[in-house]
């Protein structure tokens, strides 16, 4: 599954300090699904409450894995995912030529005036979400109303979307009256299906614990927007320095598998996923393996930090069951080959 760097030195499983800690260093681009892993977890917290537990930075169990703000938030966070990919597909579908008519066009000018630069939305969310109302959502459903709106249409070509207007992964799930017009309402909050297909770029470095399968895990989410992007050995230099013994270190590289389901641009048959799938995968471990190398091989951190690295796509709650149930699978093999168990 994966290259493990150095021998482990350490193992317990007594519940003190000095338990073994599987940790997760995630690197990707912004949009890729990083975030998307984290909240796929705190599903399977809901879902499976017996082997998947969230915990605070001490390791105490949390009660509620959402606070009310935490719901309000995501609330404002899904109504903005509706108005980009409004004023986006609405961009899109110029650019194909499709014409709105007189109450179509007239709705299409309120959007975008409320909107304005899709880009700042997320920093004046005080002056539109007020207006993010059932009477909104009944004129944002009147473009969807019929699959020969001009909407639709377009949407039914998000393959051919300029990269600017792209719509992110996830968010058709909100592109239907019913998730419009629930979303409008004054006093509904999102489920945890919902709260997973959101959009909500990370900034920074977050931290987050769960209890897996009995397992300790520590995730480390960084923001992949550019300006995170540079810094990314710094953070990855700051992870490693903070390893012991009784870690274990992942690298957990996440790509969108959308990126690359666009027609290839010489044959119009294929996408460029078609044309990269043979060799995406030893492509990438080699990419990862050589910006990292300097890093991981650094002799002071290679004595005490066991790394190994594994590549995934945030796509649903069985994929993060099997990916997690993997990597329980692999260090338990691990141990039973390096007889970490028996006694001396």
């Amino acid at each position: 599954m994966g290259l493990k760097c150095c021998k482990t030195d350490h193992n317990s499983s007594d519940g003190s300090d000095d338990e073994e800690l599987i940790r997760f260093f995630m690197v990707g681009m912004g949009g890729a699904g990083k975030s998307t892993v984290i909240r796929q977890l705190m599903k399977l917290c809901y879902d499976c409450p017996n082997l998947y537990k969230l915990y605070d930075s001490e390791w105490n169990e949390k009660s509620n894995i959402h606070s009310e703000g935490d719901l309000r938030k995501w609330k404002i966070t899904i109504q903005q995912n509706i108005l980009e990919a409004f004023c986006n597909t609405i961009k899109q579908s110029r650019l194909f030529g499709f014409e709105f008519n007189e109450e179509q066009s007239g709705i299409v000018a309120e959007i975008e005036s409320l909107c304005d630069d899709v880009r700042t939305l997320h920093l004046r969310r005080s002056e539109w979400s007020p207006l993010f109302n059932e009477q909104l959502g009944k004129k944002l459903s009147k473009l969807i109303a019929s699959n020969q709106d001009p909407i639709k249409c377009t949407l039914m070509r998000c393959q051919e979307f300029a990269a600017e207007y792209r719509l992110p992964d996830g968010v058709d799930n909100f592109i239907t009256e019913e998730k419009i017009t629930y979303y409008a309402k004054q006093d509904t909050v999102p489920d945890e299906d919902d709260i997973v297909h959101a959009r909500d770029p990370t900034s920074g470095l977050d931290y987050y614990h769960f209890l897996v399968h009995k397992m300790r895990i520590q995730i480390h989410d960084m923001g992949g927007q550019m300006i995170e992007r540079t810094k990314i050995l710094e953070y990855l230099s700051h992870w490693l320095s903070d390893s012991k013994p009784n870690y274990r270190n992942f690298i957990l590289y996440v790509v969108s598998i959308a990126d690359y389901n666009v027609k290839h641009p010489n044959r119009t048959q294929y996408t460029l996923l078609d044309e990269s799938e043979p060799v995406s995968i030893e492509t990438l471990r080699k990419a990862i393996a050589n910006k990292f190398a300097k890093e991981i091989s650094n002799n002071a951190v290679k004595r005490r930090s066991p790394v190994f690295h594994k590549f995934t796509c945030a796509v649903d709650s069985k994929m993060m069951e099997n990916l997690f149930g993997t990597i329980r699978s692999e260090i338990i093999l691990k141990t039973i080959i390096d007889q970490d168990w028996a006694f001396p």
